[in-house]
């Protein structure tokens, strides 16, 4: 599976074992209402993957991310005005996705 980058600066596909050092977006569908498959811990206004649930059936497993990575954003809501990130990705049929690797903080 491969993720093609929207970001600026970032024009490689990526498989869900790559990270290019910048910022990633994705798109990933998934069941309304289904598990994400991701623990977040809230640092000072900003969100960390503590958790990824391994599998294909989990789409934070198929969008990439991995222990560490920041979460910038979920549909294009910047993650300060979303009281609880983990409800909202359970919510949505549709998934945008944009995060920085930890490789990259």
């Amino acid at each position: 599976m491969r993720f093609y980058c929207k970001l600026p600066g970032c024009e490689s596909a990526h498989t869900m074992y790559t990270k290019c050092g910048t910022k990633h977006e994705v798109e990933i569908e998934k069941r309304a209402g289904g598990k994400f498959g991701v623990d977040l811990l809230n640092l000072g206004h900003e969100y960390y993957v503590t958790k990824i649930a391994t599998g294909t059936k989990y789409p934070a497993y198929r969008s990439g991310l991995s222990f560490g990575d920041r979460i910038d954003g979920i549909n294009y809501d910047d993650m300060s005005t979303i009281a609880n990130p983990v409800a909202h990705l359970r919510a949505t049929d549709s998934v945008e996705l944009t995060y920085t690797p930890r490789t990259a903080l």
